[in-house]
């Protein structure tokens, strides 16, 4: 699950210029809480902005983003790290965060069968995210590892597949919140194969 959208997140911090959505757009503005948030030259990723939108020294940042869809924002820095995620909706144009709370509720969002793009109905998978047990967990793990690492680094590929007794102690702790999300989504994971 994290490992197809880690993939598609660095495909879309380089190739973002191809999936550029020039119509339907308007500004929108928002912060990085750089308490929790670490990074060096960061930057927005839209899919309606041709262009990265820098981020201020004091965390703030404009951005377009669509008028008619919930669409996932990602934070960028320097190296084409990811460093964060948020999940915004076109009728909260200026108040969006990159934070813990936003990256974890952004990428339980973006898995499969949760996503919703209609913005009422992103609303609603949103509140149900956020009930799941899972969830205050990878907050916490978040809050824990996202001013020192990237979410490139934390988020290993093939965790699922390492046996406990080869993983780091941060390694271990990430395994038990998928495992805590494969039972909280209930039969539709423990159906998916790992690659």
């Amino acid at each position: 699950m994290l490992k197809l959208v880690l993939i598609v997140f660095i495909f879309l911090s380089s190739n973002l210029n191809y999936l550029y959505a020039e119509t339907n757009s308007q500004p929108g503005s928002g912060v990085v809480n750089r308490n929790e948030i670490g990074g060096k030259n960061l930057a927005v990723l839209s899919y309606y902005q041709e262009s990265h939108a820098p981020v201020a020294a004091d965390g703030s940042f404009q951005v377009n983003i669509s008028t008619q869809q919930a669409h996932v924002l990602i934070l960028q820095e320097g190296n084409q790290q990811v460093r964060a995620l948020t999940i915004v909706l076109p009728q909260y144009p200026n108040k969006i965060i990159f934070d813990a709370e936003s990256t974890a509720k952004a990428t339980l969002f973006q898995s499969y069968g949760i996503v919703a793009t209609n913005p009422q109905g992103a609303e609603i998978r949103i509140r149900e995210v956020e009930q799941y047990r899972c969830y205050p967990k990878l907050v916490s793990y978040y809050r824990k590892y996202l001013k020192d690492y990237s979410l490139n680094e934390i988020q290993s590929n093939d965790i699922l597949l390492k046996p406990d007794a080869n993983l780091s102690p941060r390694e271990r702790e990430f395994k038990g919140i998928l495992n805590q999300f494969i039972e909280d989504t209930g039969d539709m994971y423990k159906k998916m194969k790992v690659p």
